[in-house]
């Protein structure tokens, strides 16, 4: 799925981007840590993008559960 998001947004998803997006992933959904660890076991964040596009910022990540990467 592709996150639209606000560069005040972007710039806290650029803090934490170098864990595999997993705290990005809590800081943008507002997940609580148990569920994001239950999402883990299950589906990995690939291909952390952030596009500048004019004066907006995107970002996106690519999700695949895990039995996708077998």
């Amino acid at each position: 799925p592709l996150l639209e998001l606000p560069l005040e947004i972007v710039e806290n998803i650029i803090a934490y981007a170098d864990n595999a997006g997993i705290l990005a992933l809590r800081k943008v959904c507002r997940l609580t840590k148990k569920i994001a660890d239950r999402l883990t076991k299950n589906i990995n964040i690939r291909n952390l993008l952030i596009l500048k596009e004019e004066a907006q910022y995107k970002f996106a990540f690519t999700f695949y559960r895990g039995a996708d990467l077998l």
